[in-house]
């Protein structure tokens, strides 16, 4: 079961802080009623995703280093929807230089949901 979140609320990062860390699974963020990112506690996010996140065997000499940036990218909804698109990939959202959220389109949710099945 998805837990849901206005876009509105993601200017209170403290909020989708707590919402994330007692949901313990994705928050599905709508605007205009529509889903537009999946947010999720680091800890989950590693959880359910650590097998999709491992690069395929041909690149054992180069290390994975997942895209972070602030949490205040939160803030603007246009912002935060423009780096999951530009990026592709899940990007880690950090406060105080420590990784707390992961934010992500629901195409690349739904892709690594696709890749690591047996995970979870």
């Amino acid at each position: 079961m998805k837990v849901t979140m206005l876009s509105s609320l993601l200017k209170d990062t403290k909020l989708v802080l707590q919402k994330c860390r007692e949901a313990a699974c994705p928050v599905l963020v709508q605007a205009c009623g529509n889903p537009v990112l999946v947010i999720m506690d680091v800890a989950t996010f590693d959880h359910q995703f650590k097998d999709a996140m491992k690069l395929p065997k041909g690149h054992v000499y180069v290390a994975y280093r997942p895209l972070r940036m602030p949490i205040s990218l939160l803030k603007g909804i246009g912002q935060t929807i423009a780096a999951c698109d530009k990026a592709d990939e899940p990007i880690y959202l950090q406060k105080f230089n420590k990784d707390e959220l992961v934010v992500m389109n629901c195409t690349v949710y739904a892709r690594l949901q696709k890749e690591c099945k047996p995970c979870h």
